[in-house]
């Protein structure tokens, strides 16, 4: 196959979240198979974003200026035509691939096609359409609604144009598929992620396990931006109903909490108001080699939210032999077998989360074969060699 000088645009690497993994571990799969490859941000914050992997790739990135996810969403909203078309200015007119991930990149490849190469190819991969579009409420947080108005009428106006200019469009699930059918009219190519297979430093282990005294815990994980579609309040519900219909699980029971965002001070004031600031460990962001600890260490690995179009965090923690449990507003599910490898429980649901904690703490065998299984699924399926070739294809 010819070798192709490809730009991968992104609105920031500044936090540590699946869409930026994706980024990252495409651009080194394609530099590995001899492909040119820029990476386009407005923002980075190497030390929130998987910095172990992104030094690897950092002569790659190129930082437009603007602002990222880390920062207020209401201003990423604002300026995201403006510091898009900042951005188209900055990337080089000689790729043969312009590859846009999480909105609103689409618009920067939009005012690069229109204004400087027009020959280049425009695939988009689309985690999740803009939330202009999918979630009015989150993108409107913090605009009163006359801006909010001027705002998302000039959003929209630019996203539609932008996808109609796109030779591709991929998304990593079929209810994604369905979304950009409706919301764009256009088909969607499936690829499924990829997933990273990584040893833990035991001497990380051990800190994390000195550091906050784990020993004899049963710890429940989960790996989220504290944003309002994470749902990351049905985590904490769940660990305190466990708690009061287990009373013997009092003291034992840890509920990890990693990852930053929006809702953090409103995540932290429920947990004081349900009395589970010993119950209940806010980690923020943290190292690759702390994360991939964390999923060592933790027992099950929860992941509720509203609407997911995909999930990588509760299939990396499957990787490690970890059951996870999913709502059903994850478009991992489709790939999953609920009670075969994993469990699967309705949305906005804490009592079903608690039920589903319970069948798998207090039942040993069902919980070795959910876990043999979930293991043995990620690990036959799912690989970021195979997701770069099936991105790839589409180049």
């Amino acid at each position: 196959m010819k070798k192709l000088n490809i730009a991968i645009v992104h609105p920031a690497l500044d936090i540590y979240g699946g869409a930026e993994r994706q980024v990252i571990m495409l651009a080194q799969n394609l530099i590995k198979n001899g492909h040119s490859v820029k990476i386009y941000v407005s923002k980075l914050v190497q030390k929130n974003c998987f910095p172990e992997e992104l030094e690897k790739i950092r002569k790659n990135i190129v930082v437009t200026g603007g602002p990222g996810w880390s920062d207020r969403a209401w201003l990423v909203s604002i300026l995201a035509p403006i510091f898009m078309l900042k951005m188209a200015f900055k990337i080089d007119k000689n790729h043969d691939v312009i590859n846009a991930h999480n909105p609103p990149s689409n618009l920067a490849v939009y005012f690069y096609k229109k204004f400087f190469n027009k020959k280049a190819k425009a695939v988009w991969m689309l985690n999740e359409p803009t939330s202009w579009k999918s979630s009015p409420k989150i993108a409107q947080k913090g605009l009163n609604k006359f801006v909010f108005k001027i705002i998302g009428k000039l959003y929209n106006y630019l996203d539609e144009i932008s996808a109609k200019n796109f030779d591709e469009i991929v998304v990593l699930d079929f209810k994604n598929k369905e979304k950009i059918k409706n919301i764009y009219n256009k088909e969607a190519r499936v690829v499924r992620t990829g997933l990273d297979y990584k040893k833990v430093d035991p001497e990380t282990f051990n800190e994390l396990m000195e550091k906050y005294q784990l020993k004899n815990k049963k710890l429940i994980l989960t790996v989220n931006r504290l944003e309002k579609q994470k749902r990351v309040e049905d985590f904490i519900m769940s660990i305190e109903l466990l708690i009061k219909k287990n009373i013997s699980l009092k003291n034992k029971v840890l509920g990890i909490i990693v990852g930053k965002g929006s809702e953090e001070f409103f995540l932290k004031d429920l947990v004081k108001k349900l009395n589970l600031s010993n119950e209940i460990l806010f980690i923020g962001s943290t190292t690759d080699k702390e994360l991939t600890a964390w999923y060592k260490l933790c027992d099950v690995f929860v992941f509720t939210p509203i609407n997911q179009t995909w999930g990588l965090t509760p299939l990396e923690a499957m990787s490690f032999g970890k059951p996870s449990v999913i709502s059903d507003g994850a478009g991992v599910i489709e790939v999953l077998k609920n009670k075969e490898n994993t469990m699967i429980v309705p949305t906005m649901n804490p009592k079903m989360t608690t039920n589903a904690l319970e069948k798998l703490m207090f039942d040993e065998t069902f919980y070795k074969n959910i876990s043999k299984n979930g293991e043995k699924y990620v690990k036959d399926n799912l690989s970021w060699e195979k997701y770069s070739k099936g991105i790839l294809k589409y180049f």
